[in-house]
């Protein structure tokens, strides 16, 4: 017998073409993708390795909560192999899907706020 109460009206069940009743909450389903994520078959971007291909790095502020007042990238540029160094003034545009998030900016344009978690000693 089951423990689970049966309710007529539930989403839990749904008639089938032939009669059958099909569940869906509280049933485990087999993920498709699974064999080839734990057997490390999956590719995923960071494995994607193409030729020219250009990487990047971002530099974090060590501060939670700061103004910035002027970001030097001349060191950065004169290093061989760098082809740009972004600074929120080369990004000023503001994104945002939801309503709260409208005025966000990918690169901080004045000041920086964040909480950084503290890595392991």
């Amino acid at each position: 017998m089951s423990k689970q109460k049966d309710f007529p009206n539930s989403p839990a069940k749904e008639s089938g073409a032939n009669g059958d009743e099909l569940r869906v909450i509280g049933v485990s389903r087999r993920r498709v993708d699974a064999r080839a994520k734990v057997t490390g078959q999956t590719r995923f971007a960071d494995d994607i390795s193409l030729p020219r291909m250009a990487h990047c790095k971002l530099l974090r502020s060590p501060h939670p909560h700061a103004r910035i007042r002027n970001i030097d990238v001349s060191r950065a540029t004169a290093h061989p192999g760098v082809y740009l160094a972004l600074t929120g003034k080369d990004l000023p545009i503001e994104y945002g899907i939801l309503p709260v998030s409208q005025d966000e900016q990918a690169l901080c344009l004045d000041h920086v706020r964040h909480v950084e978690i503290p890595s392991p000693p």
